[in-house]
């Protein structure tokens, strides 16, 4: 998907849980989840940051769950949506 079809379907969908790259086609990660943070229907929608960009984390300091860099082990990305889910109920 296209970062803007991300944003619309997002908006429709309402999901539980987004998980995000910093690169994405169209729009990046970091414009796509702070269009996500305005819209009143999403803002409360958790965000994971998923990224083989480590020098990206400090523009994601407010508005994500978790911030993992590619390589990902299944373990921290079940734990991050573990917490995130939680963090929800």
């Amino acid at each position: 998907m296209v970062g803007a079809e991300v944003l619309s379907a997002v908006t429709d969908f309402k999901p539980d849980l987004v998980v995000l790259d910093v690169m994405l086609p169209g729009i990046d990660g970091y414009t796509l989840r702070h269009q996500l943070a305005l819209k009143p229907e999403t803002k409360d929608i958790p965000v994971l940051i998923l990224t083989g960009l480590e020098s990206s984390r400090s523009l994601f300091k407010d508005g994500v769950t978790s911030f993992l860099t590619k390589p990902i082990k299944a373990n921290d990305l079940l734990q991050s949506v573990s917490k995130a889910l939680k963090a929800e109920s």
